[in-house]
Protein backbone atom coordinates (compact mmCIF):
# COMPACT_ATOMS: atom_id res chain seq x y z
CA UNK A 1 0.00 0.00 0.00
CA UNK A 2 1.14 3.54 -0.99
CA UNK A 3 2.43 5.76 1.61
CA UNK A 4 0.30 8.57 2.82
CA UNK A 5 1.98 12.40 2.20
CA UNK A 6 1.74 15.39 4.97
CA UNK A 7 -0.14 17.93 2.43
CA UNK A 8 -1.35 20.35 5.20
CA UNK A 9 -3.77 20.68 8.43
CA UNK A 10 -7.26 20.64 6.76
CA UNK A 11 -5.89 18.20 3.87
CA UNK A 12 -3.90 15.79 6.02
CA UNK A 13 -6.81 15.17 7.98
CA UNK A 14 -9.25 14.25 5.02
CA UNK A 15 -7.11 11.53 3.64
CA UNK A 16 -7.13 10.02 7.59
CA UNK A 17 -10.45 9.60 7.27
CA UNK A 18 -12.08 6.41 7.31
CA UNK A 19 -8.48 5.11 7.61
CA UNK A 20 -7.47 5.48 10.88
CA UNK A 21 -8.99 2.31 13.37
CA UNK A 22 -7.33 3.72 16.75
CA UNK A 23 -8.69 7.30 17.10
CA UNK A 24 -12.26 9.58 15.11
CA UNK A 25 -11.29 11.65 12.59
CA UNK A 26 -13.69 14.69 13.04
CA UNK A 27 -15.82 15.28 9.97
CA UNK A 28 -14.89 18.82 8.19
CA UNK A 29 -15.58 21.42 5.38
CA UNK A 30 -11.90 22.84 4.57
CA UNK A 31 -11.73 25.44 1.57
CA UNK A 32 -8.93 27.63 0.27
CA UNK A 33 -9.09 31.61 0.58
CA UNK A 34 -9.69 32.08 -3.03
CA UNK A 35 -12.86 29.84 -2.79
CA UNK A 36 -13.81 31.62 -0.07
CA UNK A 37 -14.38 34.76 -1.32
CA UNK A 38 -15.10 33.55 -5.24
CA UNK A 39 -18.24 31.95 -3.11
CA UNK A 40 -19.07 34.96 -2.12
CA UNK A 41 -20.50 33.48 1.22
CA UNK A 42 -22.95 31.27 -0.75
CA UNK A 43 -22.29 27.95 1.93
CA UNK A 44 -24.48 25.86 -0.36
CA UNK A 45 -21.35 26.04 -2.84
CA UNK A 46 -18.92 25.59 -0.19
CA UNK A 47 -20.27 22.67 1.07
CA UNK A 48 -21.46 23.59 4.79
CA UNK A 49 -24.12 20.86 6.11
CA UNK A 50 -27.37 22.39 7.78
CA UNK A 51 -27.29 20.59 10.97
CA UNK A 52 -23.82 22.25 11.64
CA UNK A 53 -25.63 25.95 11.73
CA UNK A 54 -27.16 24.71 14.92
CA UNK A 55 -24.47 23.33 16.71
CA UNK A 56 -21.02 24.51 18.35
CA UNK A 57 -18.02 24.76 15.42
CA UNK A 58 -14.69 25.15 15.63
CA UNK A 59 -12.82 27.85 12.51
CA UNK A 60 -9.04 26.81 12.59
CA UNK A 61 -6.25 28.09 9.86
CA UNK A 62 -4.51 25.53 7.42
CA UNK A 63 -1.92 27.43 6.38
CA UNK A 64 0.18 27.04 3.68
CA UNK A 65 3.24 27.97 5.93
CA UNK A 66 1.85 24.76 8.65
CA UNK A 67 2.99 21.32 8.87
CA UNK A 68 5.99 21.38 6.60
CA UNK A 69 9.16 18.86 7.23
CA UNK A 70 11.62 21.85 8.17
CA UNK A 71 9.02 23.42 10.73
CA UNK A 72 5.72 23.36 11.76
CA UNK A 73 4.37 26.72 12.72
CA UNK A 74 2.52 24.92 15.79
CA UNK A 75 0.11 27.97 17.30
CA UNK A 76 1.34 30.37 14.58
CA UNK A 77 -2.24 31.14 13.87
CA UNK A 78 -5.86 31.53 15.04
CA UNK A 79 -8.57 29.08 15.87
CA UNK A 80 -11.96 30.25 17.02
CA UNK A 81 -13.36 27.88 19.47
CA UNK A 82 -16.96 27.76 20.23
CA UNK A 83 -18.76 29.25 16.82
CA UNK A 84 -22.42 28.51 15.99
CA UNK A 85 -24.51 30.43 13.55
CA UNK A 86 -23.63 31.55 10.35
CA UNK A 87 -22.65 35.52 11.40
CA UNK A 88 -20.63 33.52 13.97
CA UNK A 89 -19.04 31.24 11.49
CA UNK A 90 -18.44 34.19 9.13
CA UNK A 91 -16.92 36.64 11.79
CA UNK A 92 -14.78 33.36 12.66
CA UNK A 93 -13.56 32.77 9.01
CA UNK A 94 -12.12 36.54 8.93
CA UNK A 95 -10.49 36.41 12.11
CA UNK A 96 -8.99 33.21 11.37
CA UNK A 97 -7.79 35.29 7.79
CA UNK A 98 -6.50 38.14 9.73
CA UNK A 99 -4.23 36.04 11.37
CA UNK A 100 -2.87 35.15 8.24
CA UNK A 101 1.00 36.57 8.06
CA UNK A 102 0.27 36.84 4.19
CA UNK A 103 -2.76 37.05 1.50
CA UNK A 104 -1.46 33.94 -0.16
CA UNK A 105 -4.91 32.66 -2.02
CA UNK A 106 -3.94 28.49 -1.60
CA UNK A 107 -4.31 29.46 3.11
CA UNK A 108 -7.00 27.29 3.71
CA UNK A 109 -9.92 27.34 6.84
CA UNK A 110 -10.68 24.05 8.72
CA UNK A 111 -14.35 24.29 9.70
CA UNK A 112 -14.58 21.01 12.60
CA UNK A 113 -17.76 19.94 14.54
CA UNK A 114 -16.14 21.29 18.51
CA UNK A 115 -15.57 18.61 20.94
CA UNK A 116 -17.64 18.29 23.40
CA UNK A 117 -16.21 16.97 27.25
CA UNK A 118 -13.10 17.12 26.76
CA UNK A 119 -11.45 14.79 29.67
CA UNK A 120 -8.02 15.62 28.98
CA UNK A 121 -5.85 17.11 25.31
CA UNK A 122 -2.50 16.80 24.66
CA UNK A 123 -0.46 16.54 22.16
CA UNK A 124 2.25 12.95 21.01
CA UNK A 125 5.43 13.06 19.25
CA UNK A 126 6.47 9.49 18.01
CA UNK A 127 10.19 10.81 18.78
CA UNK A 128 11.59 12.59 21.49
CA UNK A 129 12.28 16.48 19.69
CA UNK A 130 14.97 17.99 22.59
CA UNK A 131 17.46 15.46 22.67
CA UNK A 132 15.93 13.27 19.18
CA UNK A 133 16.26 9.93 21.17
CA UNK A 134 13.66 7.39 20.34
CA UNK A 135 11.02 8.34 22.31
CA UNK A 136 7.21 8.13 22.03
CA UNK A 137 6.30 11.51 24.10
CA UNK A 138 2.96 12.04 25.72
CA UNK A 139 2.36 15.79 26.90
CA UNK A 140 -1.06 16.03 28.17
CA UNK A 141 -3.48 18.19 31.00
CA UNK A 142 -6.54 16.91 32.49
CA UNK A 143 -9.75 18.76 31.71
CA UNK A 144 -7.82 21.02 29.03
CA UNK A 145 -11.16 22.56 27.22
CA UNK A 146 -8.67 22.49 24.36
CA UNK A 147 -5.46 20.99 22.95
CA UNK A 148 -3.61 23.70 22.40
CA UNK A 149 -3.27 24.35 26.01
CA UNK A 150 -0.55 22.03 26.15
CA UNK A 151 1.12 23.54 22.98
CA UNK A 152 1.28 26.85 25.09
CA UNK A 153 1.34 25.96 28.34
CA UNK A 154 -1.87 26.85 29.57
CA UNK A 155 -4.27 25.14 31.74
CA UNK A 156 -3.79 22.75 34.63
CA UNK A 157 -0.16 21.22 35.55
CA UNK A 158 1.39 19.44 32.72
CA UNK A 159 2.45 15.92 32.50
CA UNK A 160 4.72 13.77 30.57
CA UNK A 161 5.39 10.65 29.66
CA UNK A 162 8.03 8.74 27.96
CA UNK A 163 8.22 4.93 26.33
CA UNK A 164 10.80 3.73 24.87
CA UNK A 165 10.61 2.37 21.62
CA UNK A 166 12.57 -0.37 21.96
CA UNK A 167 10.44 -1.16 25.08
CA UNK A 168 7.02 -3.20 25.17
CA UNK A 169 5.34 -1.07 28.01
CA UNK A 170 3.07 -2.84 29.88
CA UNK A 171 0.26 0.05 29.02
CA UNK A 172 -3.85 0.16 29.26
CA UNK A 173 -6.63 2.67 28.90
CA UNK A 174 -5.99 5.23 26.66
CA UNK A 175 -2.38 5.82 26.44
CA UNK A 176 -2.28 2.30 24.79
CA UNK A 177 -4.57 3.64 22.48
CA UNK A 178 -2.74 6.41 21.67
CA UNK A 179 0.51 4.57 21.31
CA UNK A 180 -0.97 2.09 18.92
CA UNK A 181 -2.42 5.51 17.24
CA UNK A 182 1.32 6.79 17.11
CA UNK A 183 2.41 3.62 15.38
CA UNK A 184 -0.72 3.38 13.33
CA UNK A 185 0.38 6.78 11.71
CA UNK A 186 4.20 6.34 11.49
CA UNK A 187 3.21 3.32 9.14
CA UNK A 188 0.35 4.90 7.65
CA UNK A 189 2.90 8.08 6.30
CA UNK A 190 5.72 5.64 6.41
CA UNK A 191 7.57 8.32 8.88
CA UNK A 192 8.68 7.61 12.39
CA UNK A 193 8.85 11.21 13.61
CA UNK A 194 5.11 12.48 13.86
CA UNK A 195 3.43 14.98 15.99
CA UNK A 196 -0.13 14.59 16.52
CA UNK A 197 -2.74 16.62 19.02
CA UNK A 198 -5.64 14.79 20.18
CA UNK A 199 -8.32 15.12 23.07
CA UNK A 200 -9.81 12.21 24.94
CA UNK A 201 -13.82 12.49 25.72
CA UNK A 202 -15.17 11.99 28.97
CA UNK A 203 -16.65 8.85 27.09
CA UNK A 204 -12.97 7.28 26.16
CA UNK A 205 -13.42 8.48 22.65
CA UNK A 206 -9.85 9.52 21.27
CA UNK A 207 -10.10 12.17 19.11
CA UNK A 208 -6.71 12.95 16.66
CA UNK A 209 -7.29 16.55 16.22
CA UNK A 210 -3.71 17.28 14.21
CA UNK A 211 -1.42 15.14 12.80
CA UNK A 212 2.01 16.99 11.14
CA UNK A 213 5.73 15.99 10.69
CA UNK A 214 7.91 16.58 13.53
CA UNK A 215 10.45 19.14 13.25
CA UNK A 216 14.19 17.51 14.94
CA UNK A 217 16.34 20.07 16.86
CA UNK A 218 19.35 18.28 15.79
CA UNK A 219 20.41 14.93 14.27
CA UNK A 220 19.14 11.33 16.01
CA UNK A 221 21.38 10.62 19.25
CA UNK A 222 21.01 6.66 19.13
CA UNK A 223 19.16 4.17 17.37
CA UNK A 224 16.17 2.33 18.60
CA UNK A 225 18.57 -1.26 18.67
CA UNK A 226 21.29 1.08 20.92
CA UNK A 227 18.62 2.94 23.44
CA UNK A 228 17.55 -0.84 23.71
CA UNK A 229 21.14 -2.03 24.62
CA UNK A 230 21.60 1.27 26.77
CA UNK A 231 18.77 0.84 28.49
CA UNK A 232 19.21 -2.82 29.55
CA UNK A 233 22.49 -1.45 31.04
CA UNK A 234 21.02 1.38 33.21
CA UNK A 235 18.68 -1.23 34.64
CA UNK A 236 21.31 -3.21 35.30
CA UNK A 237 23.32 -0.70 37.24
CA UNK A 238 20.41 1.09 39.05
CA UNK A 239 19.22 -2.64 40.56
CA UNK A 240 22.71 -3.63 41.88
CA UNK A 241 23.05 0.22 43.39
CA UNK A 242 19.33 -0.78 45.22
CA UNK A 243 20.52 -4.02 46.49
CA UNK A 244 23.51 -1.75 48.09
CA UNK A 245 20.91 -0.37 50.14
CA UNK A 246 20.32 -3.47 52.43
CA UNK A 247 20.09 -0.91 55.42
CA UNK A 248 17.43 0.34 54.03
CA UNK A 249 13.69 -0.17 54.49
CA UNK A 250 11.13 -0.03 51.45
CA UNK A 251 10.17 -2.48 48.43
CA UNK A 252 11.66 -0.77 45.93
CA UNK A 253 14.55 1.88 44.69
CA UNK A 254 13.94 5.42 43.47
CA UNK A 255 16.15 7.96 41.81
CA UNK A 256 15.86 11.81 41.05
CA UNK A 257 18.21 14.49 39.97
CA UNK A 258 16.02 16.75 42.43
CA UNK A 259 15.43 15.30 45.90
CA UNK A 260 16.94 16.08 49.17
CA UNK A 261 20.56 16.91 48.87
CA UNK A 262 19.62 18.46 45.11
CA UNK A 263 22.90 18.05 42.81
CA UNK A 264 21.03 19.57 39.86
CA UNK A 265 21.64 22.73 41.49
CA UNK A 266 24.11 22.64 43.52
CA UNK A 267 26.92 21.21 41.06
CA UNK A 268 24.18 20.61 37.39
CA UNK A 269 22.81 17.98 35.67
CA UNK A 270 26.04 16.82 33.91
CA UNK A 271 28.47 18.15 36.47
CA UNK A 272 32.18 17.80 35.46
CA UNK A 273 34.27 14.78 37.09
CA UNK A 274 35.92 17.28 39.78
CA UNK A 275 32.31 18.59 40.66
CA UNK A 276 31.40 15.25 41.48
CA UNK A 277 33.63 14.16 43.37
CA UNK A 278 33.78 16.71 45.63
CA UNK A 279 30.11 16.57 46.35
CA UNK A 280 30.32 13.12 47.08
CA UNK A 281 33.40 13.15 49.24
CA UNK A 282 32.32 16.10 51.06
CA UNK A 283 28.68 15.42 51.22
CA UNK A 284 26.70 12.52 49.90
CA UNK A 285 29.14 9.25 50.64
CA UNK A 286 28.95 9.71 54.45
CA UNK A 287 28.56 13.72 56.06
CA UNK A 288 24.91 13.71 54.42
CA UNK A 289 23.30 10.67 56.35
CA UNK A 290 26.13 11.29 59.86
CA UNK A 291 24.55 14.98 60.32
CA UNK A 292 20.93 13.57 60.38
CA UNK A 293 21.92 10.30 62.56
CA UNK A 294 23.62 12.70 65.02
CA UNK A 295 20.45 14.17 65.07
CA UNK A 296 18.26 11.55 66.12
CA UNK A 297 17.12 9.91 63.02
CA UNK A 298 17.34 6.35 61.65
CA UNK A 299 21.10 5.46 60.64
CA UNK A 300 21.97 5.04 57.21
CA UNK A 301 25.44 6.20 57.31
CA UNK A 302 27.05 2.82 55.49
CA UNK A 303 24.60 4.18 51.93
CA UNK A 304 25.95 6.32 49.31
CA UNK A 305 23.45 8.99 48.14
CA UNK A 306 24.76 9.53 45.06
CA UNK A 307 24.80 7.45 42.58
CA UNK A 308 26.80 8.21 38.84
CA UNK A 309 24.84 7.23 35.67
CA UNK A 310 26.15 8.35 32.45
CA UNK A 311 28.03 11.56 33.81
CA UNK A 312 24.32 12.38 35.60
CA UNK A 313 24.18 12.63 39.45
CA UNK A 314 21.20 10.51 40.82
CA UNK A 315 20.26 10.67 44.67
CA UNK A 316 18.92 7.22 46.12
CA UNK A 317 15.57 9.06 47.29
CA UNK A 318 14.60 5.75 49.40
CA UNK A 319 17.58 6.13 51.53
CA UNK A 320 16.95 9.89 52.03
CA UNK A 321 13.45 8.70 52.54
CA UNK A 322 14.88 6.38 55.30
CA UNK A 323 16.98 9.57 56.92
CA UNK A 324 13.76 11.34 57.93
CA UNK A 325 12.74 8.67 60.25
CA UNK A 326 13.20 9.07 64.27
CA UNK A 327 15.61 6.05 65.33
CA UNK A 328 13.11 4.63 67.71
CA UNK A 329 10.06 4.08 65.21
CA UNK A 330 9.65 0.32 65.04
CA UNK A 331 10.69 -1.23 61.56
CA UNK A 332 6.93 -1.79 60.56
CA UNK A 333 6.03 1.51 61.08
CA UNK A 334 9.11 2.82 59.48
CA UNK A 335 8.77 0.40 56.76
CA UNK A 336 5.17 1.45 55.73
CA UNK A 337 5.88 5.20 56.01
CA UNK A 338 8.69 4.61 53.70
CA UNK A 339 6.04 3.22 50.97
CA UNK A 340 3.60 5.42 51.44
CA UNK A 341 6.22 8.27 50.70
CA UNK A 342 7.55 6.39 47.15
CA UNK A 343 3.60 5.43 46.27
CA UNK A 344 3.36 8.95 46.92
CA UNK A 345 6.25 10.57 45.32
CA UNK A 346 5.26 8.56 41.42
CA UNK A 347 1.78 9.15 41.96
Amino acid sequence: MRSLQFSGKAETLHKLQGRVRHAIVLPQLHFSLKTWFDADRHWVNLGLQEEWLSQKLIVRSSAQSEDHQQHSMAGQFLSVAHVQGITAIEKAIHQVIESFDDENPCHQILIQPMVQNIRLGGVAFSYEPGRTSPYYVINYAYDSSVSHSVTQGLGNPLKLTYIAKSAEPNLGGWKKQLLDLLKELECLFDNDVIDVEFALTSEGELILLQVRPLVLSGKRSVTAQQQKTLLTHLKQRFRRAGQESYRCLGQSNLWGVMPDWNPAEIIGLRPRPLAYSLYRDLVTDKVWAQQRHDYGYRDVRCVPLMLDVCGIPYIDIRASFNSFIPKQLPDELAGGLVGWWSITCTD
